[in-house]
């Protein structure tokens, strides 16, 4: 079944330009060690 709800919030994203490809990446604080190794563990799970 599809939702309305999920149809328009898939458009605003189209129009937005995010695609459902598109990967989002949060830095904050950490050292660099621990966002390297962050990154790693989720490329690992693609």
């Amino acid at each position: 079944m599809n939702s309305p709800v999920k149809e328009d919030n898939e458009e605003m994203l189209k129009e937005q330009g995010i695609s459902p490809g598109l990967i989002r990446l949060s830095v904050g604080l950490e050292g660099s060690e621990l966002q390297i190794s962050d990154l790693e563990r989720a490329f690992q799970q693609l």
